[in-house]
This record gives structure tokens, C-alpha cells and sequence, in this order.
């Protein structure tokens, strides 16, 4: 994704994640057709940037609660949202209000698919309470799994089962 989370922030319609979101949500779109009253359920399953865009159309969601994130850590675009603002005092609204169109957070309260999240409570680049926003936002069926003392690996391959499980049962579902 690069470093470049507030490309646009100033203008939605040109923000840098609103344009990959896009690209990334288009190909669900393409196979609904005119007149289709309820469109068919996509599901989708990916970890930190991919848990994120999975919550868009969730193991570790990352790119939720943009405002909290920027605030507490000093990875990833995070680190780059609070230097831009550092830098834009007075435009600290501005840029949220567009971050909360791409905020993961939103999306959950739109999801209704089953959902797998997984949080390690000592990760730095999707810190523990923007996956929990996501989490309690989230609006359809949701299953969290807690790892205390790990970080952005949380459960890693140990978990592997729990998730082929959760997939399982959204895909039967």
C-alpha cells in the first residue's frame, strides 16, 4: 500500500484509498445485474490490509478507526496520518471525515456475512481497540479470538484450524 495514506485527503472522490478500496470492491459489483433486487452474498477473508478490505464489500482488520490509530501508534500509515496532521493542524477534521469513508470500522456495521476476527493485544500496526471497533460494530454474526501476548502475528499458523473452521461454516452458512 505504500506510504501514502492521506494522498487526497483534502478531496474524497481523489483519495488515495478510496481508489484502491474501489478497485478492490469493483469485481463484487460486476456480476450483479440491472433490476437484481437482493445481490448475491460475497464473502471474503483476509489478514491486517486484507482484513480490512474484506470488511469493505476478518482475521485482523487492519485500516479501522482511523483517528484512534493515528493516536496511539506510530506504525504504518498511522504514523503518516499524525506527521500530515502535525503538519495540517487545522485541517485534522477535513482529513477524518474523509478517512471515515474508507474506516473499516463503518463498513462492519454494514457487513452481515459470518466473520472470523483475531486480535493480538500487543500489535502496533493494527492496535488491539481499532480491531475491537470493528468487532463490536460489526452487524452480522462475529467470532473474536483474544492472543494477550502476541502482536500482529496473533495466532499465526496455530490458529489456521479456527480460521478453516469459521471459513467453513460462513461458506455452508
Amino acid at each position: 500500500m505504500g506510504h501514502h495514506a492521506l494522498d487526497g485527503a483534502a478531496d474524497g472522490e481523489r483519495h488515495r484509498l478510496r481508489v484502491e478500496l474501489t478497485e478492490h470492491a469493483h469485481p463484487l459489483a460486476v456480476g450483479e445485474q440491472p433490476g437484481q433486487h437482493a445481490p448475491a452474498p460475497h464473502r471474503g477473508r483476509g489478514g491486517s490490509q486484507g482484513g480490512g478490505l474484506a470488511l469493505a464489500v476478518a482475521d485482523v482488520p487492519f485500516l479501522c478507526h482511523f483517528r484512534r490509530a493515528s493516536q496511539i501508534t506510530d506504525s504504518g500509515p498511522y504514523a503518516e496520518i499524525a506527521r500530515w496532521l502535525s503538519g495540517h493542524r487545522f485541517s485534522v477534521e477535513t482529513a477524518m471525515e474523509t478517512l471515515s469513508y474508507l474506516d473499516g470500522v463503518n463498513f462492519a456495521a454494514r457487513a452481515t456475512c459470518p466473520a472470523w476476527f483475531s486480535v493480538g493485544l500487543m500489535d502496533k500496526i493494527c492496535p488491539s481497540s481499532t480491531v475491537f471497533a470493528a468487532y463490536h460494530r460489526y452487524a452480522g454474526p462475529a467470532e473474536i479470538e483474544v492472543f494477550p501476548y502476541n502482536g500482529h502475528e496473533g495466532g499465526a499458523e496455530y490458529d489456521l484450524p479456527r480460521k478453516i473452521a469459521a471459513l467453513g461454516g460462513a461458506l455452508r452458512g
